[in-house]
């Protein structure tokens, strides 16, 4: 009996033996992985994007693991170790980035760490993973059930150039046309708005000179408008139309290859700026000395110069005129009172 129960004994041992060892860490499945997500993908130079270095266990409970990891083109910017790791044997940053932590023990998924990364310059770029170890304990025995790991391999493009500025076309002004008449000239001019900022004066050039003709030539208008305004002069009494733009300050200036006359002219100021036409407050007169060779504004014209409209607008603003009505009246009203003074007399 003793026999039997001793050959049963050691029959137990030896089956208890054999599913130890079955259910060992030491003959555990290597299913374990370390990898980096996103594995791949175009990216931008310069522009940063995160990659995150993981563990799975695959199934298999695991509580420490770690791993070699390199980069080719590119630049770290920050790394973020992941919460869930309670340990650190080697610790990862920015200056190096292997790493071996501990956890408790998990069968899912653990994160090492994030990396924020940007390409350095056009081409492929990696994260390589080498030397991975994931270990699994029963408490008794360690067991290393790494299996692969898979870095990430990334396109990096330069950023696409940025649209040339374009700048608007500039539309010139349509070149000045003479009316046929002075009066056609005149009605034109003056329905256009008063430009307070255009102002002129007439002169002579250095340049100034006698033509064939006896006329002369070098007479110069020049003046201020708004920059960049193309300021027209019209001269009928010589069927001429002059041209010049006001420059950056607003300045500018015409002066006259044509000779004028002796005697008396006029001239007419337009100033267009973006398809829009004003005009100088008044007509510009002046008289032309040949033989001095000088232009000079007619002062009297200049001071003078309103509409035959504006002066009969104006009539009742006379102070004068009020006080002659008034004294009028007085008058009236002190000999009706006398007269009816007089004859409420006879009457009693």
């Amino acid at each position: 009996m003793k026999r039997i129960t001793a050959i049963i004994t050691s029959a137990l041992l030896v089956a208890a033996t054999v599913f130890c060892l079955n259910i060992s860490p030491a003959n555990a499945a290597a299913t374990a992985t370390i990898s980096a997500s996103p594995g791949s993908g175009a990216k931008t130079t310069g522009v940063s994007f995160n990659v995150t270095i993981s563990v799975n266990g695959g199934g298999q409970n695991f509580t420490s693991f770690g791993a070699s990891v390199a980069t080719t083109n590119l630049t770290i910017v920050s790394l973020t170790k992941g919460s869930s790791v309670e340990k650190w044997t080697t610790e990862p940053s920015t200056g190096s980035l292997n790493f071996f932590g501990a956890v408790s023990g998990s069968k899912g998924s653990v994160t090492a760490y994030t990396l924020k990364v940007k390409g350095k310059k056009a081409g492929k770029a990696y994260i390589s993973i080498s030397g991975g170890s994931v270990k699994s304990t029963d408490g008794y025995s360690v067991t290393d059930i790494f299996s692969s790991s898979s870095g990430g391999s990334y396109t990096i493009a330069d950023a696409p150039a940025a649209p040339a500025a374009t700048t608007p076309a500039v539309v010139a002004p349509a070149s000045p046309v003479l009316p046929d008449t002075e009066a056609d000239l005149a009605n034109s001019w003056g329905q256009y708005s008063v430009d307070p900022i255009l102002m002129v004066s007439v002169g002579t050039d250095t340049t100034a000179a006698l033509d064939s003709t006896g006329n002369l030539t070098g007479v110069k208008f020049s003046g201020s408008a708004t920059p960049g305004a193309l300021i027209s002069a019209y001269i009928f009494s010589s069927k001429l139309v002059k041209s010049a733009t006001a420059d950056a300050n607003g300045l500018w200036s015409i002066v006259l290859t044509e000779g004028l006359a002796d005697g008396s002219h006029t001239a007419y100021f337009v100033s267009t700026k973006d398809g829009v036409n004003t005009r100088i407050s008044k007509k510009l007169a002046f008289t032309v000395d040949a033989t001095n060779k000088t232009a000079t504004e007619v002062a009297s014209t200049a001071a003078t110069e309103t509409s035959a409209a504006t002066n009969v607008s104006h009539w009742y603003s006379n102070p004068w005129l009020w006080t002659g009505v008034g004294l009028i009246l007085i008058v009236l009203i002190l000999v009706w009172y006398f007269y009816w003074k007089k004859h409420r007399k006879s009457a009693q």
